[in-house]
């Protein structure tokens, strides 16, 4: 049986950064950073490429985000985007929604796709809901903007430069993705419908198991139910940090919440409401 809908207050912000992706019919769309910046020319389908926080106040994110990650943030034409970055590289982007807007911050991921047309279509007949019916927004390829059957949010892409290269992930960069939901099961068959995502179970480095999602032989993420009961489902990014204690403390310190925490990972939540995990693992090592 479908997993009840939880409320999602944040559903107004995302048809804002609707506009802000892919503009609308009566206004010219912004111009945004290109995914990724220099042209390649192979896809991963099925791959996260990018995330963006959706956020009521950009300064009070960065003011959090910039010393607990030591995120750096550049401006772009639009002055409600900023993109993220750490050593140089940009590794994902803020977007401040209208502040009267109800709701708590967000990650919003996006999953490349060969044929967006096709995936939304896909996700209309498992229950998922069409925010944004697909646009060319430029730069950045082919969008839609969508949830999937547990209103989860996320961006359906067909880059218009390619699929990012991935590189070992430094300290400050966004490591690994899981998605968390109420009925894994009934999630994993949409995402194998949307985005041929397959589902394998995995022994992990203290004994427990975990499911995880991918394609093609590369991970997407890992599938995770959730055990609060009233709590909606959602893609979490994870970043890489030295000492996931110390990373708390200080997110602490800085006005966030310590919301779940062992020795190796643990997820916050920012002033704003935004959940957002963190993760250490040794040198040359996997996720988990």
């Amino acid at each position: 049986m479908q997993a009840a809908r939880h409320r999602r207050p944040w559903l107004a912000g995302l048809l804002v950064t609707a506009t802000l992706i892919a503009g609308c019919d009566n206004i010219e769309p912004p111009l945004l950073p290109a995914l990724p910046a220099r042209a390649n020319p192979s896809y991963a389908p099925g791959q996260i490429v990018w995330t963006d926080l959706l956020t009521g106040n950009l300064t009070r994110a960065e003011a959090f985000y910039g010393p607990l990650f030591g995120w750096t943030f550049e401006p772009t034409a639009d002055a409600d985007y900023h993109t993220v970055h750490v050593g140089g590289s940009a590794v994902a982007g803020l977007i401040e929604r209208d502040q009267e807007d109800e709701g708590e911050a967000i990650w919003l991921v996006y999953l490349s796709v060969p044929d967006v047309s096709r995936a939304s279509r896909a996700a209309a007949g498992r229950m998922g809901r069409i925010l944004m019916k697909v646009k060319n927004a430029p730069d950045r390829g082919h969008v839609s903007l969508i949830t999937d059957g547990e209103d989860a949010p996320l961006v359906l892409l067909r880059s218009a430069n390619g699929d990012p290269v991935r590189t070992d992930v430094p300290v400050g960069g966004i490591l690994w993705y899981d998605l968390w939901t109420h009925d894994p099961t009934e999630s994993a068959r949409f995402y194998h419908d949307v985005a041929g995502l397959e589902t394998t179970t995995i022994q992990t480095r203290d004994g427990s198991t975990e499911t995880l999602l991918g394609r093609d032989g590369r991970v997407t993420g890992g599938l995770v139910k959730l055990p609060w009961p009233d709590v909606g489902a959602n893609w979490l990014p994870y970043v890489r940090v030295d000492d996931v204690a110390d990373t708390a403390r200080r997110a602490a310190r800085l006005g966030g919440r310590v919301l779940a925490q062992t020795k190796d990972v643990a997820v916050l939540q920012d002033p704003e409401g935004g959940a957002i995990g963190i993760q250490s693992r040794p040198n040359g090592g996997t996720p988990r």
